[in-house]
């Protein structure tokens, strides 16, 4: 948690098309996603929808395109399954974290429409840590410093 992790090369956006879509460095695009449908990482044959985090139109995450490619082994290619445009991994958070990423506006008004709490979301790592460590998160090659 605490050494900064830096981007491969095979993940960096090299092209931020709008808020919504990005083309990777291997030529990829991708797109924002209110939610993924991926298999659940606690059983691989139930499929499960997770919410992803809203970055208010400046990064997105995104299931990454390379992950789903046959990739020898022997290419040196590191890859992860979701990613933020940032260039950091996304990650699946729960519980109390969840709330953390979460307008808690938003929150009343989805469980006035008679909605559920929402128990699972994919955020960006970077963002994520730096959220619990700091009070505020912010985004790989951003400043640290608190918007007011």
């Amino acid at each position: 948690m605490g050494e900064e992790k830096k981007p491969t090369g095979y993940n960096i956006i090299k092209h931020r098309g709008s808020p919504t879509e990005a083309t990777t460095a291997a030529g990829h695009k991708v797109t924002k996603q209110e939610f993924i449908v991926t298999p659940s990482p606690f059983n691989v044959d139930q499929i499960v929808t997770i919410q992803c985090a809203d970055y208010h139109d400046e990064h997105f995450v995104y299931l990454d395109p390379l992950f789903f490619e046959d990739i020898p082994p022997d290419s040196g290619m590191a890859v992860w399954w979701a990613m933020c445009t940032c260039g950091s991994k996304a990650i699946v958070i729960g519980g109390a974290d969840v709330s953390e990423h979460l307008d808690q506006n938003w929150i009343q008004e989805i469980l006035a429409r008679g909605g559920k709490n929402v128990d699972n979301m994919l955020v960006c790592e970077h963002y994520h840590e730096r959220m619990v460590m700091h009070g505020h998160g912010w985004h790989q090659g951003q400043s640290g410093r608190k918007w007011t």
